[in-house]
């Protein structure tokens, strides 16, 4: 397995980054609404969007149900884990970095 760990910090925010060989803008946003939480939009490099609004939620393969876009290649894939111990728990507001971190799966 071949793991990246993609740096974020606990606030909206917009990046690039590499997955694959394809670079992609990435864009975070909190949803502070009954059982929402944060989101991710995925745009190409000149930000057009390519798949918007994922959910940031532990427990399954965040491009799973997107596998025809070919977001970094044909086998990977972006998870969420929680490192506090339980590694299920839904990232909150000011989670992301330290416990929740992203990784890139090159390997899907």
């Amino acid at each position: 397995m071949a793991l990246l760990n993609i740096p974020l910090t606990p606030e909206p925010q917009m990046f690039r980054v590499v997955l694959g060989t394809t670079t992609y803008q990435m864009i975070l946003r909190y949803r502070n609404w009954t059982d929402a939480g944060w989101v991710m939009d995925i745009n190409d490099s000149a930000g057009n969007p390519i798949a918007c609004a994922l959910p940031l939620v532990t427990g399954s393969g965040i491009l799973d149900q997107l596998k025809y876009l070919g977001i970094g290649g044909d086998h990977g894939n972006l998870f969420i884990f929680s490192f506090n111990g339980d590694f299920a728990q839904v990232p909150g507001f000011t989670d992301l970095g330290n416990p929740t971190r992203l990784f890139w799966d090159s390997l899907g």
